[in-house]
C-alpha cells in the first residue's frame, strides 16, 4: 500500500477537528450518485509483511471510476521496527491498486518522532 499525502493543516494539534460531513467527492459527484455508501469503515490487511488498518467515518464507492471516496479517515501502518498514522478529512482508495490518497487537514504521526502536517 502506498499512501500519498496532500492537503493543508492550519494549526498544530494532536487530533483532527470535527467536520460538518458536507464535503463532496473529489470528482464533484453528489454522495447520492455513489454505487454504495458505507458508514464506519474498518479495513485491516497485511501486505508484504506490513500490517495496515484503514478506518473512515464514511465510504462512498464509485465502481465505474474504480475508486472509493473516504471521509474522516485514519490510516495506521505497523512495520516491524516502527509504526505511523495519517489522519485526514478526505481521501480516495483506488479499488484496483489499493493505494490511498489523503487530503484536507492532513496530519502524520510518527511513533517516537512527533507529528508532521502540511503548512497553511
Amino acid at each position: 500500500m502506498i499512501v500519498a499525502v496532500f492537503g493543508r493543516r492550519g494549526r498544530d494539534h494532536a487530533r483532527r477537528p470535527e467536520t460538518d460531513g458536507a464535503r463532496g467527492s473529489r470528482s464533484g459527484a453528489a454522495p447520492s450518485s455513489a454505487d454504495l455508501r458505507i458508514k464506519d469503515v474498518d479495513l485491516e490487511e497485511v501486505t508484504n509483511g506490513v500490517r495496515w488498518r484503514l478506518r473512515a467515518e464514511q465510504a462512498l464507492m464509485y465502481d465505474q471510476e474504480g475508486r472509493t471516496n473516504l471521509r474522516n479517515l485514519t490510516v495506521r501502518v505497523f512495520q516491524k521496527d516502527r509504526s505511523w498514522m495519517i489522519l485526514g478529512d478526505e481521501g480516495d482508495l483506488d479499488q484496483k491498486t489499493k493505494n490511498v490518497e489523503v487530503r484536507k487537514n492532513v496530519v502524520m504521526h510518527l511513533e517516537r518522532r512527533g507529528s508532521v502536517w502540511t503548512p497553511a
